[in-house]
């Protein structure tokens, strides 16, 4: 047999350089600026359009992070005037929406408020509307944390405030000035509310900031942390009607700031211009984006970096767009970056939640640490990316939350011709890949979370040199639906090992490949336990399945074209088929005399001798006088009693 079982060793280690960055994360985490506590107020969630399924409805996924936040719905339709009427608001979570705001001097525009208890996960929104289904309705969902529930809004009677922005006369639209003040008594999140007869959006005053702009619905927002006036204008565009509202919160203002798209090139391009707010680009003294709350476009990555090798450190960014239902650009991209860090932020709506190859460039960057990211709603089509490296170089991708709508599923981490890249600690929800590997060497995949993927949890392709350890995969299930899939794969160090892999509809499959070590993982109530097979040219072999938990299946292991596979010291528990093995040569179902094979909660047999030739009687040893046979195959030294280690 190739394959020896031993405690396997990694080969490669995780890079001097991802220390180094780490240890820059922290510095810029502990020594530049304090961390936000999880009662920070300010905005904590922006909804992103989802396909409603239906006529006549429109629908938003939204992400929020933190307890008891109030969610405001904000609603808008028509140009000049409204037909359109609220049928109804549905939402995944339960919530109950109470209406704040009707006003249609021209068109209509609506507000209605829920408290959300706990935080957000692709919560779905769904308003349906009977009347003129030719203009629809506009939506936009908003999370904001740091209110009182019992109170939400300010109580001074100049809010909320209404104002007509235009005129309809026998000639068209006259376009009235379009401005407002309120009074606050206390902190407030102020919310400027603007509908727009189809043209550009607002210039947002200087101390407002844009969440979305232009076309039919314009919203910006400030936090006033002293009681007093705030006044808005958007008299610069076909304004049609205005609303301001004030959200009471408390505490210390957030700390996010509106800030245009950044793009640097070159390590001169690190400037207070394009977001820098402190460092000078060493390792002890990296450079720092953070604070920014960043509106993207369909045209434009968030945060671009290009032919730098400068230390730098982007934390604690909001980026955010409406997702594309077409290809798009990145929340931040990156290309020929070395030293980078990107940490604490939250990406939302880009096709590419991070990406090192932006536009599909083939530009490999390298020494790059990416932890403690949400990314979210990255596409409403199947085609988005969470985190996409192509060719990257010591890069660990470590403790991020990347989820989507179920509905539309887009991929988690896609590494491409990567070398020493970990994926460790991560959360990947409802995705269509969760974690993809392909024509990579010398990685690491470790303690990952994965569950509700459609295609495959874990799936690795054309790679050698790799450990897939101690991951949870769940409720894999779809075209494919594989937990642990390693596809057309040779060479040294594949290990497979010490994972909990449950209720897939395939658990572990093994495609096309050589070498592969299957060791000490907990495979339990899927369709098909562990596969391994040969739906390429070129059979799959020298395979080792040993020390698993195989229960509850509907079939624990298949062996399907394959050559020189050991399977032993496994247990086999209460799986509707055991095991099949078929079209194979020279496979081993134990690991011969004294050692045994597999444990099997269906055998039959008795232990009354001991011996290679069970003859030495009587005798007991353990393994069973006689084998334990199975479709086209047969366990000769079968255990009487599970196997512990």
């Amino acid at each position: 047999m190739a394959i020896a079982m031993h405690s396997w060793r990694p080969r490669f280690a995780r890079p001097i350089i991802i220390l180094l960055l780490m240890s820059v994360a922290a510095l810029a985490v502990s020594h530049v600026k304090p961390v936000r506590a999880d009662t920070s107020p300010g905005l904590d969630g922006v909804g992103n359009a989802i396909d409603c399924g239906v006529q006549n409805c429109a629908a938003q996924s939204l992400t929020t992070t933190k307890n008891n936040d109030a969610i405001i719905l904000i609603a808008e339709c028509g140009f000049y005037t409204c037909n359109d009427s609220i049928s109804s608001i549905t939402d995944s979570s339960g919530l109950n929406f109470a209406p704040r705001v009707s006003y249609s001097p021209n068109d209509e525009l609506w507000e209605f408020t829920a408290i959300a208890p706990s935080p957000l996960t692709g919560d779905r929104i769904n308003v349906t509307y009977s009347g003129n289904p030719t203009y629809g309705l506009q939506i936009q969902v908003i999370g904001v944390a740091g209110v009182d529930p019992s109170a939400i809004f300010d109580q001074d009677p100049s809010i909320p405030a209404t104002e007509p922005c235009a005129t309809i006369t026998q000639y068209g639209v006259q376009y009235d000035p379009c401005s407002l003040s309120i009074q606050t008594s206390e902190v407030d999140f102020v919310v400027a509310i603007v509908s727009i007869n189809d043209a550009g959006g607002c210039t947002v005053p200087s101390d407002f900031n844009q969440i979305i702009a232009g076309g039919r619905l314009e919203v910006d927002y400030q936090i006033a942390s002293i009681p007093g006036d705030v006044a808005y204008d958007c008299s610069d565009t076909d304004s049609m009607s205005l609303v301001m509202d004030a959200i009471a919160v408390n505490g210390t203002p957030a700390v996010y700031h509106s800030h245009a798209p950044i793009v640097i090139n070159g390590d001169s391009g690190f400037t207070t211009s394009n977001g820098v707010t402190e460092g000078s680009g060493t390792s002890s003294d990296p450079y720092i984006i953070d604070d920014w709350y960043i509106n993207g476009c369909a045209c434009q990555n968030g945060i671009d970096i290009r032919n730098t090798d400068a230390y730098f450190v982007i934390q604690n960014v909001y980026l955010h767009m409406h997702p594309q239902t077409y290809f798009g650009p990145a929340g931040i991209a990156f290309s020929n970056v070395t030293n980078g860090v990107v940490i604490d932020s939250r990406i939302e709506g880009f096709w590419y939640g991070i990406s090192t190859s932006p536009g599909g460039n083939f530009i490999p960057s390298s020494n790059l640490y990416i932890s403690g990211n949400s990314i979210t709603d990255t596409s409403i089509s199947n085609s988005g990316i969470a985190i996409f490296l192509r060719a990257p170089t010591n890069v660990e991708v470590s403790d991020n939350y990347v989820s989507n709508d179920p509905n539309t599923p887009i991929s988690g981490v896609y590494v491409l011709y990567g070398n020493n890249v970990w994926v460790e600690d991560n959360t990947f929800l409802g995705l269509y890949a969760a974690i993809s590997f392909g024509r990579s060497t010398s990685f690491l995949i470790s303690g990952n979370h994965v569950q509700g993927s459609r295609q495959a949890g874990i799936s690795i392709d054309q790679s050698s040199d790799f450990q897939v350890t101690y991951n949870q995969v769940s409720d894999t299930s779809g075209a494919q639906g594989i937990g642990i899939l390693v596809g057309r794969s040779s060479g040294d160090g594949l290990v497979v090992s010490n994972n909990t892999i449950v209720r897939n509809d395939v658990g572990i499959s093994i495609e096309s490949s050589r070498g592969v070590s299957v060791s000490g993982n907990t495979v339990d109530g899927n369709g098909v336990g562990v596969i391994a097979y040969s739906p390429y040219l070129g059979n799959s072999g020298n395979i080792a399945i040993v020390q698993n938990e195989i229960s509850n299946n509907g079939k624990g292991v298949i062996l399907h074209f394959t050559f020189d596979v050991v399977v032993y010291h496994n247990n086999f528990d209460n799986n509707y088929i055991q095991a099949i093995d078929t079209n194979s040569t020279t496979n081993s179902w134990d690991n011969g005399y004294p050692s045994g094979g597999n444990h099997w909660s269906d055998y039959t047999g008795v232990d009354n001798c001991s011996g290679p030739n069970q003859d030495v009687c009587p005798s007991s040893d353990g393994i069973g006088d006689t084998p334990y046979v199975f479709s086209y195959n047969q366990d000769n030294y079968p255990l009487t009693n599970p196997y512990s280690q």
